[in-house]
């Protein structure tokens, strides 16, 4: 239901609040969209692309990938979809959550990636201290009750 009010020459107008409900969603979208853009980033930078690669990963234009970050365009459902085909939470894009409701979910992949890159820099006896303290680590969460499920492991066909 609209209210109406009148102006000082008696035309009809819509009250003022109306304007005031438009304004607030307006600023919801655009604080949506910034948020969404940052997340969009840290994906991007933490895959190490440019850009234009992060566009060509997509199949989307450079200036897309850059509104989106900018927060001035949201990212478009045909770019979520793609992500989530490659394996990436769209929840978590969109939205700053997955279906759990953790805000790391599509992080983690990313982190998972990003570490295995530093480790392949890495000489043998680092590696070793790092595995070592996983260890030490997955030991720990897992005496808090802390750790994740182990991924399943599907089994292949057999002719």
């Amino acid at each position: 239901m609209i209210l109406l009010t009148h102006d000082e020459q008696g035309r009809k107008k819509a009250y003022p609040g109306d304007d005031l409900k438009k304004e607030r969603k307006i600023a919801e979208q655009r604080a949506s969209a910034e948020e969404s853009g940052r997340r969009l980033k840290i994906l991007r930078t933490t895959l190490q692309m440019t850009q234009r690669e992060f566009a060509s990963f997509l199949g989307f234009p450079q200036s897309t990938i850059s509104s989106c970050e900018r927060g001035t365009r949201r990212i478009p459902i045909g770019m979520l979809t793609i992500l989530s085909e490659k394996g990436y939470d769209a929840n978590w894009l969109a939205l700053g959550r997955d279906v759990d409701q953790s805000p790391y979910h599509l992080q983690r992949g990313a982190d998972i990636l990003a570490i295995e890159d530093q480790l392949n820099r890495l000489s043998d006896d680092a590696v070793h201290l790092t595995r070592n303290w996983v260890d030490l680590l997955v030991t720990f969460q897992g005496a808090q009750g802390l750790l994740l499920p182990p991924p399943t492991k599907k089994n292949p066909r057999r002719k």
